[in-house]
């Protein structure tokens, strides 16, 4: 009795959803990240670091092992994934500019971006709900803009998706040695 007690908490526990709740803000040059209620980023509290001018010169190295045609084949295996995350967007966009004419135009150009960033999102989550709003202020100079997420996951989709990612590597890995032996010989 105790032991199907034990394997239904276990159970329970790994395939619950647990809400994962993150807002960013941005308002004019002002950005806060929060996970919860936790402020992650301010940058208002951001200490200054001095610059090394040595290090401004010298030319970064290509630490990655992972080319970008091995990020598509990730990308692709995630986006056909049918046991993704859910997630509940909300975008809130509010501009404003001193030029009314210009301020149509981005407004325009800003709203064909609601589509791209739904296909995006789409490729790695289930969506449930999808808010995109964009305010214009004619007149003023104003850029607010306030993303609230709330990504549904338990600890089975992300054990999942980290083995999609790791047998992937670990396979492209074994081809590349493989590979390396025969051009050898």
């Amino acid at each position: 009795m105790v032991f199907l007690v034990v394997i239904s908490i276990i159970s329970l526990i790994i395939f619950l959803k647990i809400p994962i709740s993150f807002k960013i803000l941005i308002e004019n040059t002002h950005i806060v990240i929060k996970l919860y209620n936790f402020t992650l980023f301010d940058t208002l509290n951001k200490p200054k670091v001095s610059k090394n001018i040595k290090n401004k010169n010298s030319k970064r190295k290509n630490t990655s092992n992972i080319s970008l045609p091995e990020i598509q084949e990730i990308f692709q295996r995630i986006s056909s994934n049918k046991f993704k995350p859910s997630i509940k967007h909300y975008l809130s966009l509010h501009l404003g500019l001193e030029d009314s004419c210009t301020l149509a135009l981005l407004y325009g150009s800003l709203y064909n971006f609601s589509p791209i960033i739904y296909a995006i999102l789409n490729s790695f989550f289930n969506i449930k709900d999808y808010n995109f709003i964009i305010t214009p202020h004619f007149n003023q100079k104003i850029l607010n803009v306030e993303i609230k997420s709330i990504i549904y996951a338990s600890i089975a989709n992300i054990i999942y998706i980290g083995a999609i990612i790791s047998i992937f590597l670990m396979h492209n890995k074994f081809n590349k040695i493989k590979s390396n032996k025969f051009k050898e010989a």
